[in-house]
């Protein structure tokens, strides 16, 4: 989707600037990878205080795709990303899964699911990624992340990003 301009007029409008246009985004996860990956993921708009971040948790087996989520758009999507899970601490948002709320980074693991250590990174890491809307992706397309080993990467692991516009 394209950069829609705003030319309105009247008291608080914009005048002569472009905004992105909002909608919803599509995310996937797949984990190329034999450990279970455990994240936080989200998008948020890092100039705006006001706006609650949109979030989750995952654990995702290895050799396995998540469902697609649907999520408001925001200026940035990260997962693993430490400034997403600070804002919700900060704000004290519920989380769903407490120990996958991970901040700075992505935990691999292959400890049984009922382990202690299931969210530990026994395999290893990935360090978190961040898109950013206008460049990597706009608004109502599918922001796909894969897992993927790489023996080069700090932690032996790395995330691959592919944006499919719908």
């Amino acid at each position: 989707m394209a950069l829609q301009p705003i030319i309105e007029t009247g008291a608080g409008n914009f005048y002569n600037q472009t905004a992105t246009r909002r909608g919803n985004i599509l995310i996937g996860f797949v984990n190329n990878t034999s450990a279970r990956a455990v994240f936080a993921f989200g998008g948020y708009d890092p100039n705006d205080e006001d706006t609650t971040p949109d979030f989750g948790t995952l654990r995702l087996n290895g050799n396995n795709s998540s469902n697609q989520i649907t999520q408001p758009c925001r200026r940035f999507f990260t997962v693993g990303g430490a400034t997403l899970v600070s804002l919700v601490q900060k704000r004290g948002l519920d989380v769903t899964d407490p120990p996958a709320l991970i901040s700075g980074q992505v935990n691999f693991s292959t400890a049984p699911a009922n382990d202690p250590l299931a969210t530990q990174p026994t395999e290893g890491t990935a360090e978190p990624i961040f898109v950013d809307i206008g460049k990597e992706y706009l608004c109502d397309g599918l922001l796909l992340f894969s897992f993927n080993e790489d023996s080069m990467a700090p932690g032996g692991f790395r995330i691959d990003f592919t944006f499919v516009p719908q």
